[in-house]
């Protein structure tokens, strides 16, 4: 039962991973606290990067 619930959620833990990255990358590159960062730039880059959001 594990593997089928870990191959269900594989795909949003990516995707939340890579959001988690993205946002501290921008962060940094805007001296900023990640909650301060712009959830529209942010939605941009992951765009950008091939992310699918809704």
């Amino acid at each position: 039962m594990f593997h089928l619930l870990h191959g269900s959620l594989t795909p949003s833990a990516m995707a939340t991973g890579q959001a988690a990255g993205v946002a501290a990358s921008m962060a940094l590159e805007e001296n900023q606290s990640p909650s301060d960062i712009s959830i529209q730039m942010l939605q941009e880059k992951l765009r950008e990067g091939g992310a699918v959001i809704n």
